[in-house]
């Protein structure tokens, strides 16, 4: 199916509610296709150096970039921020280093000129190393204006929230930008639109490492559609591997590399996209059999499960009648 365009599809289904009444798929920590030991680990990362070969596996989240992600149907990106403490880049990061930030934007940026009529939440945050001050964000700022310089008219305000996605659509809008810093969104000095994450979204990280785990926090969180919540809801169906599982599965993939491959050792996770199946196959389940909505549902390896991604945007149409899913992803 090609959901590159799904937006614009139903756009008589979305076009009267608000981005906070519509279902979207989101992709945790969306950049993290592009880790890479080479880059480096991060001063913050409490991992040793010489262990990063073990760790790295293990932050990165999905095996598609930002263009492709968009055009399979995400319309939520997690951007992880940071200026690396190796090169003083602007980076992204999960524990260890990835892309410089500049070709990341570019992606974002050549998907929306392809496709005018979709709109994407842009859920830019963390900072974790080299910004310590309101000038710390103003280069990040920059980056953002000159990889858009239509910001002022895609991006949309803090007053436009609650409009539905036509008038949004109307007024030209095709990012909504969430910016993980209040101080930076309270100072109003950058120019740009920027929408509070206090004010826009509601986000809770279960960090569960089970399947069941997390099936029990989310229906006690119940991160669903509320309108009168008048918030965008972040429903993260992600798994957090345990410390030992990760040495444990760098250890079987050393074994398998050593084999030439002859055991797989695929019984246990070796890494994020291996732990992401029962995540994802769990979240096909709750998508297709709750009368729960969800407003973005957050995925790893979200690119690689074209029919979960399906379920996600067919919760925009008409109600259709609930089943089990019993077959595996």
């Amino acid at each position: 199916m090609d959901y590159s365009s799904w937006m614009r599809d139903l756009a008589e289904e979305i076009g009267p509610r608000p981005i906070y009444d519509i279902s979207l798929v989101g992709s945790h920590n969306s950049a993290s296709f592009s880790i890479d030991i080479k880059f480096g680990i991060g001063e913050f990362s409490p991992v040793p150096a010489f262990l990063g070969f073990f760790f790295a596996r293990w932050s990165k989240c999905h095996s598609h970039d930002l263009y492709e992600q968009l055009k399979r149907g995400v319309r939520y990106i997690d951007l992880r921020v940071c200026r690396s403490h190796i090169d003083s880049e602007l980076r992204t990061e999960h524990t260890v280093y990835g892309e410089k930030l500049e070709p990341l934007l570019n992606q974002i940026k050549r998907f929306l000129d392809e496709h005018p009529k979709e709109l994407i939440i842009l859920y830019a945050h963390k900072f974790r190393s080299g910004f310590d001050s309101l000038e710390d964000h103003t280069a990040f700022l920059t980056l953002l204006k000159a990889a858009f310089p239509d910001h002022n008219t895609i991006f949309a305000s803090q007053s436009e929230f609650d409009l539905p996605f036509s008038e949004l659509k109307k007024r030209g809008r095709k990012v909504m930008l969430l910016y993980g810093n209040e101080e930076v969104v309270r100072n109003q000095q950058s120019g740009m639109n920027l929408l509070s994450p206090d004010e826009s979204q509601f986000d809770a990280w279960y960090n569960q490492t089970s399947v069941k785990g997390l099936e029990a926090a989310i229906n006690k969180g119940k991160p669903f559609i509320d309108p009168s919540r008048r918030k965008i809801t972040v429903c993260q169906s992600v798994l957090s591997p345990k410390p030992l599982l990760t040495v444990i599965g760098g250890v079987f993939s050393i074994l398998r590399f050593l084999l030439c491959n002859m055991i797989s050792f695929n019984f246990y996770p070796q890494n994020l996209q291996m732990m992401a199946r029962g995540a994802n196959a769990y979240a096909r389940k709750l998508i297709t059999t709750k009368n729960d909505r969800v407003n973005v549902l957050l995925l790893d390896d979200v690119a690689n499960y074209e029919m979960l991604i399906g379920n996600v945007i067919n919760r925009n149409k008409p109600p259709l009648p609930y089943h089990e899913v019993d077959e595996k992803i």
